[in-house]
């Protein structure tokens, strides 16, 4: 079901991406989040709204001329935890890693069947403070393309650490990708996964009001974006 408002959205969007290409940014995403918290890896019913978001997300991604979805993965998430509440008592780590890889690949093939030019950017914090269904949700979604080598899926990185640390960007892609192998499932080994660019975010502006501040010092933030450009993926 399509939402009321879905045609001034499409070309409330529409028109404003078209504003931002002609001022030179020519790649825009629509935003969404892996939210609110409910047990998506374990009920059936859930799994179909989700594909069914996923799919009016690729529609409107297509309609509106978008770049693809930069979902936001909630990596600090509780549902990411085994001990979670809203898992019930019979659900096993082994039947919820399942789950997790499962909605990851399925919900995604949702968009990418309604938009197979689109791109994927996987939002998340610190990796190495996520829950270990996060893993799995991003084994899935690595998944997810199958045999269409040209979407591409990208994990973007909100925390970039401490910028004076040169050695950081250089170090952390291939760190990214030892920490998703050690969670990577028991018996289907490394062959044939697909590598996940790893894209540093950083956000040299926050507002106060309509005050903006600078959180970084330039000459920092300069060394840095040359790094994170050298080091890390497509953005």
């Amino acid at each position: 079901v399509l939402p009321g408002d879905w045609d001034a959205l499409i070309l409330e969007i529409g028109g404003a991406a078209n504003r931002l290409k002609a001022a030179g940014v020519d790649r825009n995403f629509l935003h969404m989040k892996l939210a609110p918290e409910e047990a998506w890896f374990t009920e059936p019913a859930l799994l179909q709204i989700a594909e069914q978001r996923f799919r009016l997300a690729g529609r409107f991604c297509r309609a509106a001329n978008l770049r693809g979805i930069a979902l936001d993965t909630q990596s600090d998430s509780l549902i990411y935890d085994y001990l979670w509440d809203g898992y019930g008592p019979d659900s096993s780590p082994k039947s919820l890693s399942t789950g997790a890889r499962g909605f990851g690949t399925r919900v995604l093939r949702a968009f990418i069947r309604e938009c197979p030019d689109g791109e994927i950017l996987l939002c998340s914090g610190t990796p190495s403070l996520a829950g270990p269904l996060w893993f799995d949700l991003l084994e899935g979604a690595e998944n997810a393309p199958g045999a269409a080598e040209d979407v591409r899926v990208s994990l973007v990185l909100r925390d970039t650490g401490d910028l004076r640390d040169a050695g950081f960007y250089q170090s952390c892609p291939d760190r990214i990708t030892r920490l998703l192998g050690r969670h990577a499932s028991r018996g289907r080994g490394e062959k044939g996964r697909r590598s996940l660019d790893v894209v540093f975010s950083f956000e040299p502006v926050y507002y106060e009001g309509d005050i903006p501040t600078t959180r970084y010092a330039l000459e920092e933030y300069r060394e840095a974006l040359y790094a994170a450009a050298l080091y890390g993926g497509t953005y």
